[in-house]
């Protein structure tokens, strides 16, 4: 059959309408289908057990042949060992090595004969005597003897002095000192290893062989005409060619294998080598064959069982389902003609599924009377919603047209109306087109129809004479024709005329101004325009100037500064400070190289960034720069005595200060000792009162000390040189800590401190201000449980400068009183709350300050305190 035969009966099969008795046939031949399937899966499996127990079968018998032929070639290599040692045969003499083998070769009847071979090849002693001298040196068994050693096997031959199909095996014989004096030989007659292969009980259907190392065979189960000829397969006659043993299959095989077969090799060894090899084989087919012919019977069986039950469903069908089902189908056709006619009386089918459709039915005429009722009321309704919908699209801004696939107009809104100056009468009907006059190519036409077919939507905006106004309009496809919404665009229109006639106007307030001015482009720095007096003042034509870019007006060596200006952000401390304008040089077409201040603004030009530029000559702001030169170098002269009278000052201060602590501290040593001499001779005679003088006027003493100390230590830090360095405050900081602890040993409390914290400054003042940081953090912790002291660093909210801080949980103070914080000797907190002299915040900021940094607190009452400072990042900024 061919390809279009096949394709037209299945096209019949599918599209051609069918019977319900032929259906339920074809039911019930589906139904027999999972068994059929069942049927072959299980012969299937069946035939895979098949083949699985012949090849255990196969295996276990090459075994069992493989060890008998290995028997055989043991005793051959017993029989050759003892021809070899026999001093007969080793003596030299032919008569008695002849006797000897003609003897042994009687003894054994299974081998057609025994000699010895010269290392010449020459036949020399046998147990057969043949008349003429025998070669025998191309014989195989005779050189890989020779060449091994060791126990050879040959191949299969016919022999030369027995005649008979035979396979020898051949042994060194070697003489007193060792050499070699020949090689002993055994023919074995395969007509007896045939026999005794057939002794061994070999199913039917299984063939076994016994075949060479070039896959001769040399015994045969069945037959010894197979004897001498070679392997049937080529596949295993491959196989033994390279040696290899254990099942092989010629399944699928081609031609030249014949019928598929299952192959088991085991190869037999001969000092070590592959020598002899065991064939067993069968037929797939005779492997197979129970199971087929299992499987036939019951297929068959099948068949006809669903032959006879096609018959009796084909004779039931027609009564119990196709007569019922064709007054089914009458009454159906009555409901589907949509008459008032009541539907017709039907007898109550036996089946339950009918009788269901047949309730169905009526159920159903009854629902769509219902159906007719609610379809009139919808359609009424639906007139009325679409009368709601007109007064909709009249109240519209817009007006909406609707045409048909003709372009002829069938419905427009009443601003439609109003916006064509006609009535609704005469615009119904009236072609699209002849409203709204198309190109006169009918590109405009075209164009609309080319995008509506494809389910877009189509805008676009003309100016039509008819009416003296602008319309914008916007079509698309409806399910009634195609919708146009109409837009009145007029006033745009005259609104983007006037900003025309404005740009206009700035363009000319551009090119007439006096100051020299021009844009150019952000992305590619090339002019986009010029005014006049831009042409005047370089001397470059309008059209020179367009094909430069802003680069071409710089003297050559201004250029990568200025390439570096466009391509890198100002820090917006310097905008602030310096704005948009900058001073640059300039270069005229002459090659004049002057000076000017350039201010900028950024615009956009053509729908592109661009900037605007104003260039004014700035040789007169260059005077006004010369005089305030001169007046700052008059400033920095008065500046410098200043300072020098401030140097004066401040060693005079520091005289002052060492004056006062030496003139100060030498009457208060003399008033503390007197003191400590009274308490300690005279106390008791001493009331209570006088006691407590004297203690009032020592610690009176020792803070006036303290006093004179903080005030030389503020005085020294002040005048202090500053050493700068690039250091670490980690390290200062545990020094710190560590002296505290040492201090205050059984202290508990918890310090945190950031492992680097690198800085530029004076590693012996920042010691200082540590100090007091650490003291004020350690002293107002005291009295915290669970106090903690955390110290590092920061980077600043705008990200300009690290911050290093000393945070603690301590007793904190009042912000109002911050300003009193760094001003020596002002303290928050009384001396009996929290010792100190109030010096210490006062010295750690003014080191802070002289090494260009500052600092602050923040805190609250109970929540403890930090307090951060920052440092200059160079010695720039430090004095």
């Amino acid at each position: 059959m061919t390809k279009a035969a096949r394709e037209r009966f299945w096209h019949r099969l599918f599209t051609r309408r069918q019977s319900l008795r032929g259906l339920l046939v074809a039911l019930m031949g589906l139904a027999t289908l999972p068994m059929l399937m069942v049927v072959v899966a299980a012969s299937l499996v069946e035939q895979d057990r098949l083949v699985s127990r012949a090849r255990q079968d196969m295996a276990m018998l090459a075994e069992l042949v493989a060890s008998s032929q290995e028997q055989l070639v043991e005793g051959t290599a017993q029989l050759l060992a003892a021809v070899s040692n026999a001093p007969a045969v080793t003596g030299g003499e032919l008569e008695p090595c002849t006797h000897y083998l003609e003897r042994l070769q009687h003894k054994s009847p299974g081998y057609a004969n025994i000699g010895l071979i010269s290392p010449q090849g020459r036949l020399t002693c046998r147990a057969l005597s043949i008349a003429g001298a025998v070669q025998l040196d191309d014989r195989l068994y005779f050189r890989q003897a020779l060449a091994t050693g060791k126990l050879a096997v040959g191949e299969f031959v016919i022999g030369r002095t027995t005649g008979l199909k035979t396979i020898n095996f051949g042994m060194p014989v070697r003489g007193d000192d060792g050499a070699v004096r020949g090689v002993a030989f055994a023919a074995i007659d395969l007509s007896a290893v045939s026999r005794k292969l057939r002794s061994v009980n070999i199913p039917a259907g299984i063939d076994v062989q016994v075949t060479d190392s070039r896959g001769t065979v040399l015994a045969d189960a069945r037959s010894d005409a197979r004897i001498g000829l070679t392997a049937g397969s080529v596949a295993v006659y491959e196989a033994i060619r390279a040696r290899a043993s254990g099942p092989l299959d010629t399944l699928g095989a081609g031609a030249q294998d014949g019928p598929a077969t299952h192959f088991v090799l085991r190869n037999v060894m001969v000092s070590g080598e592959p020598g002899l090899y065991v064939v067993v084989s069968a037929s797939h087919e005779e492997v197979l064959a129970p199971a087929v012919r299992s499987m036939t019977m019951q297929l068959a069986s099948i068949l006809s069982l669903l032959m006879l039950t096609a018959m009796v469903i084909w004779a039931l069908g027609d009564r119990l389902l196709a007569r019922p089902l064709q007054r089914l189908l009458e009454a159906m056709r009555e409901v589907g003609k949509d008459s008032q006619a009541p539907l017709p009386r039907l007898e109550r089918s036996r089946l339950r599924e009918l009788a269901m459709l047949q309730v169905a039915l009526h159920r159903m005429w009854q629902t769509i009377r219902r159906r007719r009722e609610q379809r009139d009321r919808a359609m009424a309704e639906s007139n009325a919603a679409q009368q709601g919908m007109v007064q909709i699209l009249d109240r519209m801004n817009e007006g909406f047209l609707v045409v048909d696939t003709d372009w002829n107009l069938t419905y427009l809104n009443q601003r439609a109306i109003d916006m064509l100056q006609k009535g609704r009468d005469d615009l119904t009907g009236e072609n699209f087109w002849s409203l709204f006059a198309d190109e006169e190519d009918g590109s405009l036409r075209r164009a609309c129809d080319r995008q509506l077919k494809r389910g877009r939507t189509w805008d676009f905006e003309r100016y039509y004479p008819a009416f003296g106004r602008w319309f914008e309009l916007r079509m698309f496809t409806s399910p009634d024709g195609i919708g146009i919404f109409l837009r009145d665009s007029t006033e745009r229109r005259q609104t983007l005329e006037a900003l025309r006639e404005r740009e206009q106007r700035y363009r000319e307030l551009f090119e007439h101004n006096p100051h020299v001015m021009w844009v150019y482009e952000m992305a590619t720095l090339r002019f986009l325009a010029v005014n006049e007096a831009a042409v005047a003042k370089y001397g470059y034509s309008h059209e020179e100037f367009l094909a430069m870019t802003i680069a071409d007006v710089r003297p050559e060596e201004d250029v990568a500064e200025l390439m570096e200006f466009v391509n890198t952000p100002e820090p917006e401390l310097v905008k602030e400070i310096l704005g948009d304008s900058r001073i640059w040089r300039h270069r005229k077409k002459d090659g004049t190289v002057f000076l000017v201040e350039v201010s900028t603004r950024i615009i956009s030009f053509d729908e592109r960034p661009a900037k605007l530029v104003l260039v004014t000559d700035a040789t007169e702001r260059l005077v006004v720069d010369s005089r305030l030169r001169r007046n700052l170098a008059r400033l920095e002269r008065e500046l410098a005595v200043k300072s020098g009278e401030l140097d004066l000052a401040g060693k005079v201060l520091e005289s002052f200060s060492f004056l006062v602590s030496h003139d100060l501290r030498s009457p208060l040593q003399v008033i503390d000792g007197f003191a400590r001499e009274l308490t300690v001779k005279y106390s008791a005679n001493l009331e209570g009162s006088g006691q407590r003088y004297l203690t009032r006027i020592r610690a009176s003493t020792q803070h006036m000390g303290q006093l004179i100390d903080a005030m030389l230590q503020l005085s020294r830090v002040t005048r202090a040189p500053i050493r700068a360095a690039q250091l670490d405050l980690a390290p200062l900081a545990r020094s710190a800590v560590d002296d505290h602890r040492s201090r205050d040993p059984s202290r508990e409390i918890t310090v945190e401190i950031e492992n680097a914290m690198p800085c530029f400054g004076d590693a012996g003042l920042l010691q200082i201000v540590l100090d007091s940081l650490v003291d004020n953090a350690w002293k107002f912790t005291a009295r915290k449980p669970g106090g903690w002291i955390r110290i590092g660093q920061r980077v600043s909210d705008d990200a300009s400068e690290i911050v290093y801080y000393v945070s603690d949980n301590g007793a904190g103070f009042d912000m109002a009183f911050a300003n009193k914080l760094f001003i020596a000797f002002q303290r928050l907190h009384s001396t009996v709350e929290f010792p100190g002299v109030g010096v210490g915040l006062a010295i750690a900021q003014r080191i802070v300050a002289r090494h260009g940094g500052r600092m602050w607190a923040e805190s609250a009452i109970g929540a403890g305190s930090t307090f951060s400072f920052t440092l200059a990042r160079t010695n720039g900024r430090a004095g």
